[in-house]
């Protein structure tokens, strides 16, 4: 078994293009259920218990991916935020929530807690409403469990008829041992952020 690496500066290509395939899995099936048009996912820095997120990975859709990248010579969405470990009030909100809390966001209302970027490439994507969730997963060492990020799905459009169903998705990709996303994470890298 290699050895568990550290957020951010531990991650290489080998493990982005393992997290883009599990991201691809997820919303490849999220899409079909619920007509999600992108996820993105941070991580805390490892061995903290402050919330300090790192963007890890962003995934859209084809017809999404379109409209934002009018080229072949703009950067993959994903690989042009990794890293960027901007504070987010929302990020903060789902770490205090989880397991059972999806935070609701509808960006038609409001972007001020938005950076600019974000701001940008949500407009771009036409990507206005988005849930997020904590990720919790249990770190060995300690032998508890942490917060230790956020699972957030992008919609053109909230379905009120499936919040219930799309909710449960979402706890189950971001809270159950089952979880590949959360198999893959425990088994790869250190943790960090709060205990729960």
């Amino acid at each position: 078994m290699a050895a568990k690496v550290k957020i951010p500066g531990g991650i290489e290509p080998k493990h982005l293009a393992q997290i883009r395939e599990i991201m691809e899995n997820h919303l490849a099936s999220l899409h079909k259920k619920f007509n999600v048009l992108q996820i993105n996912l941070r991580l805390n820095r490892s061995e903290t218990q402050e919330k300090v997120p790192y963007f890890i990975d962003w995934v859209g859709v084809e017809e999404v991916l379109k409209i934002i990248k009018r080229d072949e010579r703009e950067l993959d969405p994903g690989l042009l935020r990794f890293g960027d470990n901007t504070p987010s009030e929302v990020n903060r909100e789902a770490l205090d929530g989880v397991p059972n809390t999806v935070i609701n966001r509808d960006w038609t209302q409001d972007m001020s807690e938005k950076r600019p970027e974000s701001k940008v490439l949500a407009q771009k994507a036409r990507v206005m409403y988005q849930k997020i969730i904590g990720i919790i997963a249990n770190d060995e060492s300690a032998n508890k469990n942490r917060c230790l990020g956020t699972f957030t799905a992008g919609f053109k459009t909230p379905d009120d008829s499936k919040q219930k169903q799309i909710d449960d998705a979402l706890r189950e990709i971001a809270t159950s041992p089952a979880s590949p996303l959360v198999n893959w994470i425990q088994t790869n890298l250190v943790l960090g952020g709060p205990f729960k």
